[in-house]
């Protein structure tokens, strides 16, 4: 059974809302509520996937929303609905991976931005009541004295905050925790006729979820990573067969290796193509198929009209 996961909490949803610029005010006041300061320098966002090398053998994805302000900070933003157990060592993790990549072999280590990482959980994880919790980095003989913060970890647990019993809709912060926690409507409506940007994402979700087209978005963006990765694994099985057919033929132990080391390669990068191609096309083909708007579909699908009605 397909796990659909409704509202902004759903990932596809979250990531077209946070991670877009054509949102960048939307994502500024989210960020001044959950950090409770004003920005005042330019912010952009990019939204990318990120693969890892961990091992040579073991590989695994993982897309993030990356918010830059100025030259100064760069943000991480993460929604995680459920408890893996590793939340602490994997955003410590990519807070290093984002650190490393901010500046190059010309720069200075008094360029390295500060690293802010906000992870909303849906799972209890801090013990303790308070719903929004900061690491910052004290001297174990002068805690008053904080060091090496140039990295810092925000855990939201919406768990607790639905149980606070005195919500204050004026906060900015709470009202994008009641917006994203998505349980309480009649206080939603509330914060939506006080702050229009939660309204305006409200409405962006809405665009993106309509009755007629959240199951199925979601279906055929389950069924493309199925088919990406069957294709993949098609063509890195074809190309080891062509392969050793080439080193058998050659006659020699070079021969056979070689041949199966570029077929494994060449089977891998064609699967990638081929397979992230036809799935997107196919997505967009059914999608419009099932009467969704082809600007809509180019839109969520990143294709051209032309390349949609082909």
């Amino acid at each position: 059974m397909i796990d659909i996961i409704s509202g902004v909490k759903n990932d596809f949803v979250f990531k077209n809302i946070f991670g877009t610029n054509k949102n960048i005010d939307i994502i500024k006041d989210f960020l001044e509520g959950i950090l409770g300061e004003k920005i005042t320098e330019k912010i952009s966002v990019e939204k990318e996937v990120e693969l890892e090398k961990l091992t040579k053998k073991n590989k695994s994805g993982r897309l993030d929303v990356k918010v830059k302000v100025g030259n100064k900070k760069i943000i991480n933003i993460e929604l995680q609905l459920r408890n893996e157990g590793n939340m602490e060592k994997r955003s410590s993790f990519y807070a290093g991976k984002l650190m490393s990549r901010s500046i190059d072999t010309k720069s200075t280590y008094n360029e390295i931005p500060e690293i802010i990482m906000i992870n909303i959980l849906d799972f209890k994880y801090i013990e303790g009541e308070k719903y929004h919790n900061e690491t910052v980095t004290v001297l174990k003989d002068n805690k008053g004295l904080e060091i090496n913060n140039v990295i810092k970890h925000h855990y939201i647990e919406l768990p607790k905050y639905r149980e606070k019993k005195k919500k204050d809709i004026r906060n900015k912060e709470e009202q994008w925790l009641l917006y994203i926690d998505g349980r309480e409507k009649e206080r939603i409506d509330e914060v939506m006729r006080i702050n229009e940007k939660v309204r305006r994402a409200y409405e962006e979700e809405e665009y993106l979820t309509g009755k007629e087209e959240k199951v199925r978005i979601k279906e055929l963006l389950e069924k493309w990573e199925i088919d990406r990765n069957s294709a993949i694994e098609y063509a890195t099985q074809k190309g080891k067969l062509e392969g050793r057919k080439e080193g058998r033929k050659e006659g020699k132990i070079e021969g056979k290796i070689e041949g199966r080391k570029e077929g494994k390669i060449e089977g891998k990068i064609e699967g990638k193509i081929q397979g992230k191609i036809i799935g997107i096309k196919e997505v967009a083909k059914k999608m419009v198929e099932d009467g969704i708007d082809i600007e809509r579909v180019a839109k969520i699908t990143g294709l051209k009209k032309e390349e949609i009605i082909k």
